[in-house]
C-alpha cells in the first residue's frame, strides 16, 4: 500500500519559503501519523531551472515500532502551501517614453534600471518584466494596449513590500525612470493570484 501527496515550489521562492514549505509538509504528515527518517533531496539533484516548479520527495515512516520501513512520497499541492503564505503579488503597467523604440525601452530596463533597482534594495521572491510583443499575430492591436511592460513583483508579505519600497528611496529611482518610462501613464495593482491545479 502507498500513500502519496505532492508539493510544488519553485526555486525562486527563496530559502526560506522552501524551508516552510518542507515543514509544512512534515507537519502534515505527522498528524497523519507518519514521520521523517531521510531529509529532503538537495536543490542540485533535483535538476531545477530557475521558475520551474520541482516536486520534493520525503521518505516517511509510520510512528510504530518494527524493523519494516515504508517509504511513502509526501508533499502538498501549491493551493494549500499558497493559503499559508500570505504573498503579495503587484503587476506595474509601463509605457516607454515617447521617442524610444520597443527595443531601445526594454535594453535600457534591463541593463540599466533594473542593476540600479537592485542596488538599493533587496531582491524580490519575483522581479519579472514582460514585454508587449507588437505585432504577433496573436495579439489584438489598437490603442487599448497603452503599456509596452508588466512588471510582476512578488513578497512575502506586505512588511516586506514596504521594506522593499524604503530601500529604494525615490529620487534616483525617479529620475532614472524619466530616461526611458513615460511616468504620468504608469499604473501598478495588487492582484488577487488563483490557481488551476490538474
Amino acid at each position: 500500500m502507498s500513500t502519496g501527496f505532492y508539493f510544488g515550489i519553485t526555486y525562486s521562492s527563496g530559502r526560506d519559503l522552501v524551508q516552510e514549505a518542507i515543514d509544512y509538509a512534515v507537519a502534515l504528515a505527522a498528524e497523519r501519523g507518519l514521520m521523517c527518517y531521510d531529509p529532503p533531496v538537495p536543490h542540485s539533484a533535483l535538476g531545477h531551472r530557475g521558475d520551474v516548479p520541482y516536486e520534493t520527495p520525503i521518505t516517511l515512516k509510520r510512528k510504530r515500532p518494527g524493523r519494516r520501513r515504508l517509504n511513502y512520497e509526501v508533499g502538498i499541492k501549491p493551493r494549500p502551501f499558497i493559503q499559508e503564505c500570505p504573498m503579495i503579488k503587484i503587476f506595474g503597467y509601463l509605457k516607454r517614453k515617447p521617442g524610444l523604440s520597443p527595443q531601445e525601452f526594454a535594453d535600457y530596463y534591463e541593463h540599466n534600471h533594473v542593476p540600479l533597482v537592485l542596488s538599493k534594495a533587496f531582491m524580490p521572491i519575483v522581479y519579472k518584466r514582460n514585454y508587449i510583443q507588437r505585432g504577433d499575430a496573436f495579439n489584438i492591436e489598437g490603442d487599448e494596449i497603452s503599456f509596452d511592460c508588466m512588471t510582476e513583483l512578488v513578497f512575502a508579505d506586505r512588511d516586506d513590500l514596504s521594506a522593499w519600497m524604503a530601500g529604494l528611496g525615490g529620487d534616483e529611482i525617479a529620475r532614472d525612470e524619466e530616461n526611458f518610462i513615460d511616468r504620468a501613464a504608469t499604473r501598478a495593482y495588487v492582484v488577487d493570484e488563483r490557481t488551476t491545479a490538474n
